[in-house]
């Protein structure tokens, strides 16, 4: 279970204040992001003008609402809805950049962290294996345990009493490559965070194309 708890200034600071001040925050929001390293790639860019886009669209639409009809209250409406939307999408996105990059998410203005309780690793489960698609290899995989976590991933030959080194990997998933083909393999995981390790899993088999 993820324990990192986000809270969203959305919620937490967005919500209480006037919607002059919202869009105000928002503007500030976005030309610190398009300043920040973190957020200068291909991916997030998108996110963070469509942001300025919306927050500028709303300063308009708020702007016309107050000096026009009452008509005009519709079109504000819709697009603080918007500037809503693509901030909350926004936040989701940053927590996948930050992670648990504690400096991250603090130079993100966007992210306040809560008190994180130790995360203890689980033992991988549902551990499977298969003949791989090129010539010496094995595909792996067993259950993810959510962000936050490490996989070390142990092979050997059947018969074998020494495992080889563990590859490393942040998703639930390894090719082992390299290996002696038509071979039976035995192989293991554990799961690692930055203050604990598991038991590992249990064993499976698989024969190298």
């Amino acid at each position: 279970m993820k324990t990192l708890i986000i809270a969203l200034l959305f919620r937490v600071t967005i919500s209480k204040k006037s919607i002059k001040e919202k869009i105000d925050y928002i503007l500030f929001l976005v030309e610190d992001l398009l300043l920040n390293p973190d957020f200068n790639d291909a991916i997030s860019l998108p996110f963070v003008n469509a942001l300025k886009a919306a927050a500028l669209a709303a300063k308009d639409a708020d702007v016309q609402a107050e000096s026009k009809a009452t008509a005009d209250i519709k079109a504000k409406d819709t697009a603080l809805k918007q500037m809503d939307r693509l901030y909350k999408k926004m936040v989701v996105h940053a927590e996948e950049i930050c992670g648990d990059d504690e400096e991250k998410a603090k130079r993100s203005g966007i992210i306040m962290r809560k008190k994180r309780a130790k995360k203890n690793a689980s033992q991988p489960q549902n551990l499977r294996a298969k003949t791989g698609k090129l010539i010496g290899e094995i595909e792996a995989r067993c259950k993810s345990l959510g962000p936050g976590f490490t996989y070390l991933w142990y092979i050997r030959k059947e018969g074998d009493k020494e495992m080889t080194k563990p590859e490393s990997t942040t998703k639930a998933n390894v090719t082992f490559t390299g290996l002696e083909s038509g071979v039976l393999y035995e192989m293991i995981v554990q799961a690692k965070t930055s203050t604990d390790k598991s038991e590992a899993s249990d064993v499976a088999t698989a024969r190298a194309k």
